[in-house]
């Protein structure tokens, strides 16, 4: 959910809103009955309203995977988006952040958490010196870890996901914080391994 312009946006998959039909993954409550917010042909997993602008996440290959509102009814690649399914969204220090399972964004470098410039319409990591996320054992093998949630809380920006490391630090386990000042990511609580458990 996010709102959005006065209204309350949740995205999600669905096709209908009671009786109402012609919905695509994304719906506006204005208080008073929902409404379709545009046309994809995806789950949408994150939204985030950032400069007056609707943007979404999802396995949204059709778009990019992060996706920009036209205001019109479709949605467009976000600068070409990123190489896999973006999962969640929000704004901090007046970017668009995005998490997910991808390693690059715009063509960039980012590992799975990334930022969006509005000004110049370009992508970047969040700390050029720790991009490498290594996925946990699995069968198959994935080529990276994965963001789940990415917030910001008293102005301090936190990503959740599932790695076993970053740049092999394995105090970044699966939920850090983004220390603005030194531009890297730091471990969460005093504990010198991140959690064990996949973070949602």
């Amino acid at each position: 959910f996010v709102e959005h312009n006065g209204d309350l946006v949740a995205v999600g998959f669905f096709d209908r809103s009671g009786v109402n039909t012609g919905f695509s993954n994304i719906g506006a409550w204005n208080g008073t009955l929902w409404s379709p917010v545009g046309q994809v042909d995806a789950e949408v997993l994150g939204v985030a309203s950032y400069r007056g602008e609707l943007f979404i996440a999802g396995g949204l290959v059709n778009y990019g995977n992060i996706a920009r509102y036209d205001g019109f009814g479709g949605y467009f690649a976000t600068t070409f988006g990123t190489d896999d399914a973006g999962y969640a969204l929000t704004v901090y220090d007046d970017h668009l952040i995005a998490g997910g399972i991808f390693t690059l964004a715009g063509g960039v470098l980012t590992g799975p958490v990334a930022k969006w410039n509005y000004d110049n319409e370009t992508w970047s990591e969040l700390s050029p010196t720790q991009t490498t996320f290594p996925p946990p054992p699995a069968d198959p093998p994935f080529v990276t870890g994965w963001a789940n949630v990415v917030t910001v809380i008293d102005g301090e920006l936190y990503a959740g996901g599932n790695w076993i490391d970053i740049n092999g630090d394995a105090s970044l386990r699966n939920f850090v914080r983004f220390n603005a000042a030194t531009q890297t990511w730091v471990r969460v609580g005093p504990a010198l391994t991140g959690p064990d458990f996949e973070v949602w």
